[in-house]
C-alpha cells in the first residue's frame, strides 16, 4: 500500500507541475531585429532606415581616412578624421538610434604607408579605443 501511495503522490505532483507550466505565461521571444546585424559603410549608412530591422551595425572603418599617407605617426584630431569626416557625427547618429556599433578597422589601403608600423599602429589603435571604445569620449 505504501508503494501505491508513493506512485499516486508522484502522479499528482507531476500533474500539478504540468498544469502550472500550461497556465504560466510563455517567456517573450526575442525579435529578429534584436540580434541580427548589418554591415554598413560610413557616410552612407542611414540609421533611421535600418533601425527597424537590426540592432547591431558593423562599420568597415577606413584607417586611411584618419591617417595621412606617409605621416602615420601623426594621429587625427579626434573625433575628426583627416579627410574631414566627423566620427562623432557618424557614430553618434548610429548610437542615438539605439544601434550597437562594431567598428572594424580596415588597413587594406595602407600596406606601404607606415613610417613605423609597430609603434604607429599601436598608438592609432590605442587612441581609437580610448575615443570610441566602451567608456570612450564619443559617440555622445
Amino acid at each position: 500500500m505504501t508503494n501505491s501511495l508513493l506512485k499516486a503522490g508522484l502522479c499528482l505532483f507531476f500533474a500539478l507541475c504540468s498544469l502550472q507550466s500550461l497556465c504560466a505565461e510563455p517567456a517573450p521571444r526575442p525579435l529578429f531585429r534584436d540580434f541580427v546585424g548589418l554591415n554598413g559603410h560610413s557616410c552612407v549608412f542611414k540609421p533611421e532606415l535600418y533601425k527597424p530591422v537590426c540592432g547591431v551595425v558593423r562599420d568597415y572603418h577606413p584607417v586611411d581616412w584618419d591617417l595621412k599617407k606617409g605621416e602615420t605617426g601623426t594621429l587625427p584630431p579626434w573625433p575628426q578624421a583627416r579627410n574631414g569626416v566627423s566620427w562623432e557625427k557618424e557614430y553618434g547618429s548610429w548610437n542615438k538610434a539605439g544601434l550597437r556599433i562594431d567598428a572594424c578597422l580596415q588597413f587594406d589601403n595602407m600596406k606601404s604607408d607606415w613610417k613605423d608600423l609597430a609603434h604607429d599602429a599601436h598608438e592609432y589603435a590605442k587612441t581609437f579605443a580610448q575615443n570610441f571604445g566602451p567608456g570612450g569620449k564619443w559617440p555622445t
